[in-house]
């Protein structure tokens, strides 16, 4: 949270610069987080302030961490706030600044065997099996952090013109830190509490027995839940930690776009 009111503190410090419209350029590009565009105000005859929005969505993206199997729904979406010197005033510059990072990742690990009743996975050379009715998939989530700074170079052959088309090219890297991995349960009908309370218990009237059967069933589920968590547990955990150590190679996350924009 602390990072986001920086990040905001200094969007609002750059909007506050003397930009001069007639030196606005705005156009779009194609980045490794997207497709998106950007508009860029030209402070001086050397230094630019540069915003940008690039999105990008995928299903179904599969990944493979030694054994075991990810299926993620991959949606990035970024802002990027830098400011582009232009040490000799022509089109070649070198930039820096922050990228706000809103990119989720969420899926499932990919089980071996998935039946209509019966859903098996294997870690550690330890296989599992259980009804589908009691577990029905195992949820995987990786955050990012929110803000990561960035430092490049390129060219914006706009730049030095008076108006017109351009030319931008970009490549630089952004520090993301370490993105942190984590699992959840997600269980089927026969272990969902408020599901089996309102199915079992709904020609029941209200009262003493009404009480009992619903203490009856949350006892029942709270039980098997942790079994099925003691079983899993240390199994899952370690293999949380193998992909951490994978996501762990991209603190470091290159960045590469190419577009054009038309300077006003």
């Amino acid at each position: 949270m602390r990072k986001i009111w920086i990040a905001s503190a200094l969007l609002f410090s750059f909007a506050q610069a003397d930009i001069s419209y007639q030196g606005t350029s705005v156009g779009a590009q194609a980045a490794i987080f997207g497709i998106g565009a950007n508009v860029k105000g030209k402070v001086s005859d050397n230094l630019g302030i540069r915003a940008s929005y690039e999105t990008f969505s995928v299903n179904d993206y599969e990944v493979t961490d030694d054994t075991t199997k990810y299926n993620f729904d991959l949606d990035l979406e970024d802002f990027m706030l830098v400011g582009d010197y232009h040490p000799w005033k022509s089109s070649f510059k070198l930039s820096a600044g922050m990228i706000v990072n809103n990119s989720v990742l969420d899926g499932d690990i990919t089980p071996n065997t998935r039946g209509n009743d019966k859903i098996e996975f294997d870690f550690n050379n330890k296989h599992y099996s259980y009804r589908v009715d009691e577990l029905g998939s195992i949820q995987t989530k990786v955050d990012f952090d929110p803000v990561a700074p960035y430092i490049g170079f390129g060219w914006d052959t706009s730049f030095d013109k008076q108006k017109g088309f351009g030319f931008t090219f970009d490549i630089g890297v952004a520090y993301q830190g370490a993105a942190q991995a984590e699992y959840k349960l997600k269980y089927g009908a026969a272990l969902d509490i408020d599901k089996r309370i309102a199915e079992e218990t709904a020609n029941i009237p209200d009262g003493p027995a009404k009480t009992a059967k619903i203490n009856e069933i949350k006892t029942e589920v709270e039980r098997r839940r942790q079994e099925i968590e003691s079983e899993i547990k240390r199994d899952l955990d370690d293999e949380m930690l193998s992909l951490q150590d994978e996501l762990d190679k991209y603190e470091w996350m290159p960045y590469i776009s190419i577009g054009f924009n038309y300077k006003f």
